[in-house]
């Protein structure tokens, strides 16, 4: 079976455009669900640092107090990351916060603070929560294709490895041209790497990919 021209700049195509669509399909999905997380620890830390310092004014005459407050609301462990942008440190910092803050919530709202800004840091547990479960819902699909992508995906593959076959048949006298109809140096091509259970394309059994 000859190959033709024609037929090699089709496949070119068909191949970038199945990248393409792997790769946009995934990437913004993942953006979604990131700027989603990145976009709450960061009203959840302007609120954090605004109460902290409607505290220290608030108990400015009372070293003692303050210094609980820093230490049981989380501001002591979790400040500094959480300015940093630290996910991690914002979830942590927003459940220490609202597991902490009843006990001292009548005393804080007599020095003139009101609930609702209390409300609102404790708020942000769930939303950090459920947005963190769904950032990491979107990584783990970034290694599955759906139905529509695998089947195409599994089609190239059988296009490509005919394609080393028969080229391989073609140079079987020459070692140079010959390597270039392997699988892994065509993949190379298009910027991807083989699966490690995937075949090469000089194997006599190559199957499309599962």
């Amino acid at each position: 079976m000859l190959f033709t021209s024609e037929y090699g700049s089709l496949l070119k195509k068909r191949i970038e455009a199945g990248i393409s669509l792997v790769a946009v399909d995934i990437r913004s999905a993942q953006r979604n669900a990131t700027r989603t997380v990145v976009e709450i620890v960061d009203d959840a830390r302007g609120k954090l640092v605004s109460f902290f310092t409607s505290l220290t004014n608030a108990y400015r005459n009372d070293k003692t107090m303050l210094a609980a407050l820093k230490r049981t609301l989380g501001y002591d462990a979790f400040m500094k990351k959480t300015r940093e942008y630290n996910q991690e440190a914002a979830i942590q910092f927003v459940n220490a916060f609202t597991a902490n803050i009843l006990q001292y919530r009548d005393a804080i709202i007599a020095q003139g603070i009101p609930a609702i800004r209390m409300d609102e840091i404790s708020g942000f547990g769930k939303e950090l929560l459920d947005a963190n479960v769904a950032q990491e819902s979107e990584k783990e699909k970034s290694i599955q294709l759906t139905a529509a992508q695998q089947t195409e995906f599994n089609a190239i593959y059988t296009e490509v490895i005919a394609i080393c076959k028969e080229g391989q048949n073609i140079f079987k006298s020459d070692a140079a041209m010959r390597s270039r109809f392997v699988f892994d140096t065509i993949v190379a091509g298009f910027g991807g790497t083989r699966n490690s259970d995937e075949p090469e394309g000089d194997d006599e059994s190559e199957q499309p990919a599962k």
